[in-house]
């Protein structure tokens, strides 16, 4: 059984040969399915009819088919045509020292010989995260607005004032000193591109940055959450909720929270999944 959504569990059955468990398509399997709907039907447990698949050889979850027939685990045919017509079109594009703005240079900005064939760089590209490259880019380029008309690229001392001026421009713009440590990552990262010195483990810069993560040190004003609170949240849920299921539920996630010492993170998904409508109500 699969949960997509808060309220809404999904069914999803198969088997193979060697499970020992009931072949898709057999009387078996799917009395076995039909007993489990009415069981969630008498519980009140709404479930998702179009989501509801089985018995069946060959599902999809989570993107992947899983085939029970063949036991295997493979890609959908569209994925794979969908990956390759992105890596086509990276590779037809063309990447080279000079790249566009947000990426390695260029929009006006100064750019710098990377002395590696453009062809490549989709490589370099892919070593890091989206989100990770991009907030390299940006970092890189307000560095560059800095280092215009300065002979950076030869100048290990101009190199170092840049990117004194750059901190500096930082900490007056009230920057805090994990955002300036990550800032300060993405110029290594283009430095050590280009096959630069490395001005950020100067020890002025990492002292600067030790002290700037001190000076940002504030004590957690945030209340624990002790057992009598625990209880007191518990009961509490019941007013609140819906049902007595959803009440259960969410007993279930503040109780697994707190005794397992867990984040908000691990115990729910970071993202939204879309609202799922079922018997006239919104999940």
């Amino acid at each position: 059984m699969e949960r997509q959504g808060p309220m809404t569990p999904v069914v999803r059955e198969a088997s193979g040969p060697d499970t020992g468990a009931p072949i898709a398509g057999s009387d078996v399997c799917a009395a076995a399915l039909a007993q489990f709907k009415d069981a969630m039907a008498q519980f009140g447990v709404p479930l998702s009819p179009e989501k509801t698949i089985g018995p069946v050889p060959v599902i999809t979850f989570l993107g992947i088919e899983i085939d029970s027939v063949a036991m295997e685990f493979r890609l959908p045919k569209e994925k794979i045509d969908k990956l390759l017509d992105l890596i086509s079109g990276c590779i037809s594009v063309g990447f080279t020292g000079t790249a566009p703005s947000g990426a390695l240079g260029g929009g006006g900005l100064p750019t710098f010989d990377l002395g590696c064939p453009g062809d490549l760089m989709p490589l370099i590209r892919s070593s890091i995260a989206p989100s990770t490259w991009k907030a390299y880019g940006k970092a890189w380029e307000e560095w560059c607005l800095l280092a215009d008309g300065k002979p950076v690229g030869s100048s290990e001392e101009a190199r170092m004032q840049v990117t004194m001026a750059f901190l500096s421009k930082m900490h007056a713009m009230g920057v805090s000193g994990s955002v300036a440590r990550n800032r300060v990552s993405a110029l290594a990262f283009h430095f050590k591109l280009r096959g630069w010195p490395d001005s950020t483990k100067h020890f002025l810069v990492s002292q600067l940055l030790k002290g700037w993560r001190r000076a940002d040190r504030h004590g957690d004003n945030r209340r624990p959450i002790s057992f009598d609170l625990l209880v007191s949240l518990v009961k509490a849920l019941e007013p609140v909720c819906d049902s007595k299921y959803e009440a259960a539920l969410m007993s279930a996630a503040f109780g697994l929270a707190f005794f397992g010492a867990m984040r908000v993170s691990e115990i729910v998904p970071t993202a939204l999944n879309k609202p799922v409508a079922s018997g006239g109500k919104t999940y």
